[in-house]
């Protein structure tokens, strides 16, 4: 990634995602999810520009992450 920013983000969403299944039970010993089809996963959507929807998916919300 050439950007430094959008890299510093990106691993910043990817914190919150991870962070987020851990501390809802969603993952296993390995930090592996247990069901990786369950709609209650975390997730972190890819970028869309202008329809873009939110940094991190966590049913029913959708959070917006700042560094």
């Amino acid at each position: 990634m050439a950007n430094p920013s959008k890299a510093r983000g990106t691993a910043w969403e990817s914190a919150v995602r991870d962070h987020l299944n851990e501390a809802l039970g969603l993952v296993d010993d390995t930090g592996r999810l247990k069901d990786i089809f369950s709609a209650l996963n975390v997730r972190r959507a890819a970028q869309e520009g202008a329809r873009d929807v939110g940094d991190v998916h966590c049913p029913p919300f959708v959070l917006s992450a700042r560094t």
